[in-house]
């Protein structure tokens, strides 16, 4: 429950990083990522296995994102794996 007159922060345009990004193949950063969405719907599942009711719809309409997002990004590593 977020306190009276809370406001919601807008999520960043861009993302600041205390250390430049390590240089890496866009097939290891697709896997990277890859690797990153899988840790995300763990997270998602356990935290919805702890929620009821309309909470934990919304847990899971989170891990139904990130599945969505997780199809994408295999789709696109299958492209760049097969020499078309």
């Amino acid at each position: 429950m977020r306190p009276e007159g809370h406001t919601p922060k807008a999520p960043s345009a861009t993302v600041s990083l205390k250390h430049p990004p390590i240089s890496q193949s866009h097939e290891d950063a697709l896997v990277n990522a890859s690797s990153i969405l899988d840790s995300a719907a763990a997270t998602a599942y356990e935290n919805a296995d702890n929620l009821t009711g309309a909470n934990r719809k919304v847990a899971m309409g989170i891990v139904h994102l990130i599945e969505l997002a997780q199809r994408k990004l295999d789709s696109v590593i299958e492209e760049i794996a097969v020499p078309g």
